[in-house]
């Protein structure tokens, strides 16, 4: 299952800034980590696809290990979207 905080961001791309490019903007869809979290890491949607509801997030695995409690995951899981 996939994590509850990976979502999807419209960004906007200006258009008109190349030659022989769109002439008006573009929107293009982007991972986004609704808790903050920008691993500097190739594929880590993925990563993010395996974590389970109940956490814990990987990012926070590797940076501090299980000896750590995620509490920002745990916080945000009790809130209502």
């Amino acid at each position: 299952m996939a994590c509850k905080y990976l979502a999807k961001i419209t960004k906007i791309i200006p258009g008109g800034s190349e030659v022989g490019g769109p002439i008006f903007p573009q929107k293009r869809l982007e991972n986004e980590c609704l808790l903050g979290r920008k691993p500097d890491i190739l594929f880590w949607p993925k990563k993010c696809s395996n974590t389970p509801p109940e956490g814990p997030c990987w990012f926070w695995l590797e940076e501090y290990g299980r000896a750590t409690p995620d509490l920002q995951f745990a916080e945000r899981s009790q809130q209502k979207w």
